[in-house]
């Protein structure tokens, strides 16, 4: 799935900018705060793949937490001594994972309150 949609991605790009040597488009007037509709879309469409590939370094970082997690207590005989330091770091420790941990901090909210429903 995540290669069909870089491929659509690069495949609406080069739609909307065929010729991508050129400086500026011919239609677009900065000076005078005009930009044709192709070129809005392409910057939208780049907004978008930036922001993708943003989520994914930051899903990459929690997955990689969670594999450190299960592997350390998977090599150190799976005792609860292990899970409790990385629970400590996911739950409270904010210096630690900082690409994620505004996103953590919310999920966590959301989830003590549907506990407590």
């Amino acid at each position: 799935m995540t290669d069909d949609l870089t491929q659509r991605i690069q495949t609406s790009l080069r739609l909307l900018n065929p010729n991508p040597e050129a400086i500026e488009c011919p239609s677009c007037d900065i000076e005078v705060n005009h930009i044709c509709e192709a070129c809005f879309i392409h910057g939208v469409i780049c907004d978008m793949k930036r922001e993708r590939e943003q989520l994914q370094e930051q899903r990459d970082v929690a997955i990689k937490h969670l594999a450190e997690w299960c592997a350390a207590n998977e090599a150190r005989g799976g005792g609860w001594d292990e899970w409790d330091k990385y629970y400590k770091d996911a739950a409270w420790r904010q210096n630690l994972l900082p690409e994620v941990r505004d996103l953590l901090n919310e999920a966590i909210q959301t989830a003590k309150k549907k506990l407590r429903l």
